[in-house]
C-alpha cells in the first residue's frame, strides 16, 4: 500500500461481479485483486484518465463511491456535486468481498442534497 493511503482513505469501493477492491485517496486509487497479495502491481494508479466519463472535477479527487448491482453502475461522489454514474465493465472495477467495505458500512460517507 503506498504510504499515503495508510494516513486514510477517501472512499473505498466494493463489486462482487470481479472480485476487485479499489480505495481512493486524492487524485489516485488502487486495486486489490487478493487483499492477502497487498496492492496490484502497477497501482497507485491517477483517477484521472482511468475512470472514462468521469467529469474533471471528480478526477482531483472523490469522497465516496458505490457500486449498484441492480444497473451495473459506478457512482462517484463528490461535495455537493451530484453523484455521478459510470458504467464500468467487469475487468475494469470492482471489488472482493470485506465485511468492513461493504456498501451498507460506507452509508455514513454519503450525503445528498
Amino acid at each position: 500500500m503506498p504510504p499515503s493511503f495508510y494516513k486514510g482513505i477517501d472512499a473505498a469501493l466494493q463489486r462482487d461481479d470481479n472480485g476487485y477492491i479499489y480505495m481512493f485517496r486524492g487524485g489516485e486509487y488502487v486495486r486489490f485483486s487478493n487483499v492477502s497479495a497487498g496492492v496490484d502491481a502497477g497501482y497507485p494508479k491517477p483517477i484521472a484518465g482511468n475512470w472514462a466519463g468521469l467529469p474533471a472535477n471528480f478526477q482531483s479527487g472523490i469522497d465516496a463511491a458505490l457500486w449498484r448491482v441492480s444497473n451495473n453502475a459506478v457512482y462517484f461522489f463528490k461535495g455537493n456535486h451530484p453523484p455521478r454514474p459510470l458504467r464500468v465493465p467487469a475487468r475494469d472495477a470492482g471489488i472482493r468481498r470485506c465485511p468492513l467495505l461493504r456498501s451498507e458500512h460506507l452509508h455514513r460517507r454519503l450525503s445528498f442534497p
